[in-house]
């Protein structure tokens, strides 16, 4: 049972990875500005 605290880490980790993704690119409106 092991695994499984290691496989929710990993997902919080590339949750968190690809959020700060999608918050790195520009926003539309500020785009237009």
């Amino acid at each position: 049972t092991e695994g499984l605290p290691r496989e929710i880490e990993l997902r919080q980790k590339q949750y968190e990875y690809y959020r700060d993704l999608l918050f790195s690119f520009p926003k539309p409106e500020t785009v237009s500005n």
